[in-house]
This record gives structure tokens, C-alpha cells and sequence, in this order.
């Protein structure tokens, strides 16, 4: 209900753009990861969630490199590239699930705090009671400092 004269709050959240203003025939910029690495993230198909993801972890001071699929990404995590973290979405294309590569990650390396996100309330259901942290979508970049902060300090206080 509006209240004449007291105005109006509309907040409208945009993704963050890596990729400069193209013009009408112009090709999109591609994106790098940078060479040190202490986070990784793998992301499904939606290069905008993946991109808010990844500028919300970036703002808690973690180096991101994503990978394309739970595979990639338990392969980057495997090759010892020495992540303090796994920020990955639920429903992934490739055949391996967040689910199924937090588990794996668990048998290999116990230590290292993962987040899961999903917009799915029955992926929600399928991760309850685990050993990481489930982000609801749409998230926020204080849901993601907070998923990621309860994550390590899960971690830590397990160790």
C-alpha cells in the first residue's frame, strides 16, 4: 500500500559486466581467469548468476577461477592448485552434479569448504544435513558472504 507523497523504494538488482558496451556488430569480450588461484567456482549455463557469484567472492577478497562444469572443477581442486574454497551451483551440465562433486571433494579433501548454490528447493532438500553450505537463489551478495563465512568456519571448527 502507498502512502501519497512518501515516495517510492524500487530495488533492481543487474549483473555485473566484465564486457565493455558493444556496439551493433561488435563481438562480446571474452573473460580470463587470472593466474593466481585460491577459489574455484563452477557454473552451470547462466553466465550472469556466475557472474554476480563471482564478483560477490571476489569482493571477500578471494581470487576466482571458474570452470565449466563439476568435472573441470574437481580436476582443477585435484591437480593441488591450493583452493581455500568451492563455490558451485547445484544443477551443472556434464553429468556430475554440485551434489556429487561436493561428496567427492569430501572423500579427497575433507578440509576444503564448499557452497552450493540452487534455485531448486528440492536440490535443497537433497543437500540437507551434509558437510556444506546450501545458498538459496536468488542471492545476495550479503547471502554469499554469509554462506561462504559459515562454510570455512564449519570447516575450521571440524578440523
Amino acid at each position: 500500500m502507498s502512502t501519497p507523497g512518501l515516495g517510492t523504494t524500487i530495488t533492481l538488482y543487474l549483473p555485473r559486466s566484465t564486457e565493455g558496451i558493444a556496439t551493433r556488430d561488435a563481438r562480446p569480450a571474452r573473460s580470463h581467469s587470472g593466474a593466481r588461484r585460491r577459489s574455484g567456482a563452477s557454473r552451470r549455463g547462466q553466465r550472469e548468476v556466475a557472474e554476480v557469484a563471482r564478483a560477490c567472492i571476489e569482493e571477500l577478497g578471494y581470487t576466482v577461477t571458474a570452470a565449466a562444469n563439476a568435472g573441470d572443477a574437481l580436476k582443477l581442486v585435484e591437480a593441488g592448485e591450493g583452493f581455500d574454497l568451492v563455490f558451485s551451483d547445484i544443477v551443472m551440465p556434464g553429468g556430475m552434479s554440485g551434489l556429487d562433486l561436493a561428496a567427492r571433494l569430501r572423500e579427497r579433501r575433507p578440509d576444503l569448504p564448499v557452497v552450493l548454490a540452487t534455485g531448486y528447493s528440492h536440490a535443497v532438500e537433497a543437500g540437507a544435513g551434509k558437510s556444506f553450505t546450501i545458498i538459496q537463489k536468488p542471492f545476495t551478495a550479503a547471502k554469499i558472504a554469509a554462506a561462504v563465512r559459515a562454510a570455512t568456519e564449519k570447516r575450521s571448527a571440524e578440523r
